[in-house]
């Protein structure tokens, strides 16, 4: 089981992945990001990271695992279909069998 957290090097995501490190062992954190090496501060501290993108369903594939408990942080790419990208990350929760799914959603929805 793992505490699973989209969008991770993000505004948002950064500061959850940190308040995270400093209640749970970094084993039990899974840093979902686009680009590892903007995360290599986290892997250096123990964090797990998985490489996938929203555009991409197909990095969403076996990210998961029965169990987890994911934080599906909003997009920001208003222009891409947010709500299809966010699509991707419920159906491959729900395909994984996770334990909870929270969504931050965005402002002024």
């Amino acid at each position: 089981m793992s505490i699973v957290v989209t969008g991770a090097t993000g505004h948002l995501g950064r500061h959850v992945v940190e308040q995270l490190l400093e209640k749970v062992p970094a084993e039990g954190i899974t840093a979902v990001v686009r680009d590892k090496a903007r995360a290599a501060h986290l892997a250096e501290r123990g964090v797990k990271l998985a490489v996938a993108d929203y555009n991409a369903p197909e990095t969403f594939d076996g990210l998961f695992a029965a169990g987890d408990k994911v934080l599906l942080i909003s997009g920001n790419e208003f222009d891409k279909g947010r709500p299809a990208q966010h699509q991707v990350v419920i159906d491959a929760a729900k395909a994984a069998g996770v334990a909870l799914l929270a969504y931050t959603s965005a402002a002024a929805a």
